[in-house]
């Protein structure tokens, strides 16, 4: 039988994640955009996912043919990052943990004291793929 672990990055993969990685909470110290408790107090892990985008849409894109396409391949990418995480929470709940996905950049974090254009709002878990064992350049 493998670890849940395991299982985990499995399903991330089988339901369109391109990688997958899972840390537990004493590796996201760092900024408050890493605080697993804003969205679920009783959080131990976290699982990071990438997604791809593909490079079909360059080529129109940057030589300013059309930007259509690219607005087309980032509402997939959207939901198809929701779709993972729902998949993600309905295997862990079915389990008996507790799950969280955020909405993948539309949470937002009252109160900040960093200076940000929209108000000192701050993206919340920005940051978790990282600490999960991707430098940001091998995803």
């Amino acid at each position: 039988m493998s670890s849940l672990k395991e299982e985990l990055t499995a399903l991330a993969l089988d339901s369109g994640a391109i990688r997958a990685r899972i840390t537990n909470k004493d590796r996201l110290e760092g900024p408050p955009s890493a605080d697993t408790t804003y969205v679920l107090p009783d959080a131990r892990s976290v699982v990071s996912y990438a997604i791809s985008l593909g490079r079909d849409f360059i080529p129109d894109y940057f030589g300013k043919v059309t930007r259509t396409v690219f607005k087309r391949v980032m509402y997939d990418s959207y939901q198809l990052v929701g779709s993972v995480g729902r998949e993600l929470v309905s295997y862990l709940e079915a389990r008996g943990f507790k799950a969280f996905s955020p909405s993948p950049n539309a949470v937002y974090r009252k109160g900040s004291t960093i200076s940000q254009p929209a108000a000192g709002l701050l993206p919340s878990l920005r940051c978790l793929g990282f600490w999960a064992g991707g430098t940001g350049m091998e995803w």
